[in-house]
């Protein structure tokens, strides 16, 4: 029996052939292409439609985010994954460090320090609540938590840049504005615009596709403790006075995605399956049981009624730990005993939260805290691992949150004089570096070994550790030698413990040989000195 496919090659060569200039197609022996692609009996209900980013994403965003964010309010491993996730990214009480990079033109090589002072302070100062927010409730650390968030729950979340000089000195806050404000049910060709989803774009020429305005609501839609859900019109709002802080996956998406999506299902399904286990755990320590009778009759325990007060029939007996009951004759008492909870269990909700914890992009020691299984190799490259992807993610926040948020602030500091510096040296001074969480290393002493001979290797700067730790080289070197001016106005002197070990020629311990020295033991940090002042260790 010929197929359809072999029917229509036969028709194509005969066409082909009776047509001049047109040459047979050859025979094809043998399927090529992408096995991935094929649709037979074992895919067939694996069929699709090629559809852009925005019509998919329409179609279910707004149960997405419902169920996202149900899931964070009730879900024990969503809220330990969103708690993880900010922990791992933000630095607690900064969000994001800064560091200014102000450097004296042309070469810029050599750094203003002055200028690079007076911005970091000012920096400091807006980011309290009082300055960073238009309501004064919430700093940018604050910022920071709600974006994460959103951008596992919600998808996305948008901010308001507010310029006005009375809103205090700096002239410039911040508006947190939800995504439901957006108006998901504008979409709408106009002329050389088009809006999807309430994000109106360039249709056509050189900016197609540019984003030139968002269409908000007033009011939240689900806003029902305000006389109702609201259905008023919305009204667009230039793409220059809003940050719309989302992950884009393709190229023409305008709307983000909850992190949450790919797993919603599973948990969904893992959080049902525990809860029935756990019933079923519970109904098992109870051991109950049914009452049979030998003789017909019954047993007169409590009648069950409804809530009308009219008895249903059923026979109910109370059941608590420790109690025993006297049947009357005839009657017989036979357990229910479920065998709960099943010995699969541990290890079906460990391999669930495996898939759980690839999905979410977190670890699994990290997602459920368990380190039963872990050694040092394990949790060093675990963690490696998981800090590239926080990584990842610190970068992404810092071009598309913190470097807009910043360029807007500080244009708006030097115009209001907040700043002692001049607007006209804006790009000079407009070199910010924002450095999010680092971690502390699994076993300190050998990586801290590491990377000193990675340095006196010339490998590795100190500038490029002191990086990695989230700390400037510079802003240490200045601390060091604030140290030692305060240990000076104290008469003290801190060494290293390798200069405690050895005497260098001409120190005030030279005459006294090394074993002598090494034998005085430190009574409460200090070691002894022929003069009489007190030397600490200090590690450096």
């Amino acid at each position: 029996m010929r197929t359809y496919a072999q029917i229509f090659r036969d028709l194509r060569q005969r066409i082909g052939a009776s047509i001049g200039g047109i040459k047979p197609a050859k025979p094809i022996f043998g399927r090529s292409g992408y096995t991935g692609g094929r649709i037979d009996r074992l895919s067939a209900d694996w069929n699709l439609s090629q559809r852009t980013s925005d019509a998919e994403i329409q179609q279910d965003i707004i149960e997405l985010r419902n169920r996202c964010r149900d899931l964070g309010r009730n879900d024990a491993w969503v809220s330990r994954a969103l708690n993880s996730d900010e922990n791992n990214i933000l630095t607690v009480g900064k969000g994001f460090s800064l560091q200014m990079r102000c450097a004296f033109p042309p070469n810029f090589e050599k750094l203003d320090k002055n200028a690079c002072l007076k911005i970091e302070q000012a920096w400091a100062e807006w980011c309290k609540p009082k300055n960073c927010t238009i309501t004064g409730e919430d700093s940018f650390y604050d910022i920071c938590r709600q974006t994460r968030r959103a951008r596992r729950t919600d998808g996305g979340i948008m901010f308001r840049k507010i310029e006005d000089e009375k809103i205090n000195k700096f002239g410039f806050a911040l508006q947190p504005i939800e995504i439901d404000y957006l108006d998901h049910c504008r979409t709408e060709v106009n002329g050389n615009r088009y809006i999807v989803m309430g994000v109106e774009k360039m249709l056509t020429g050189l900016n197609a596709g540019k984003t030139i305005a968002y269409w908000l609501m007033d009011r939240h839609p689900g806003d029902i403790l305000m006389g109702g859900r609201y259905f008023g019109a919305s009204k667009p709002i230039p793409a220059d006075q809003i940050i719309h802080y989302f992950v884009k996956e393709r190229v023409t998406q305008s709307l983000g995605v909850p992190s949450i999506a790919p797993v919603i299902e599973r948990l969904r399904h893992l959080g049902e399956y525990e809860k029935a286990e756990l019933v079923a755990s519970r109904e098992a320590s109870n051991k109950g049981g049914y009452f049979t009778s030998d003789r017909g009759g019954t047993y007169s325990g409590e009648v069950q009624e409804t809530s009308s007060g009219d008895p249903t029939g059923s026979v109910l007996s109370d059941s608590s730990p420790g109690q025993n009951d006297d049947l009357p004759p005839g009657m017989s008492f036979v357990p229910y005993d479920p065998t709960h909870p099943t010995q699969q269990y541990g290890d079906f909700v460990k391999n669930a939260l495996f898939g759980v914890s690839a999905g979410l992009e977190l670890p699994y020691m990290v997602l459920t805290g368990d380190l039963s299984n872990a050694n040092y190799s394990s949790m060093r490259a675990g963690n490696i691992e998981a800090q590239e992807g926080f990584k990842k993610e610190q970068y992404h926040m810092i071009e598309h949150l913190c470097i807009p948020i910043f360029d807007a602030w500080l244009e708006a500091a030097l115009l209001n004089r907040a700043i002692d510096l001049p607007y006209s040296k804006i790009e000079q001074f407009n070199r910010p570096r924002f450095t999010g969480r680092r971690w502390p290393w699994v076993d300190p002493e050998k990586d801290i070994r590491a990377n000193l001979m990675a340095i006196d290797g010339g490998v590795y700067t100190r500038t490029m550790v002191t990086e990695e730790q989230g700390l400037d080289f510079e802003d240490i070197c200045q601390q060091l030698e604030d140290e030692k001016d305060v240990a000076e106005d104290h008469d003290l002197e801190f060494v290293t413990p390798q200069s405690s070990k050895t005497t260098p020629p001409g120190s005030d311990n030279a005459d006294i040989p090394s074993e002598d020295v090494q034998s005085n033991k430190p009574t409460n940090g200090q070691i002894p000195k022929p003069n009489g002042r007190a030397r600490y260790h200090f590690s450096s």
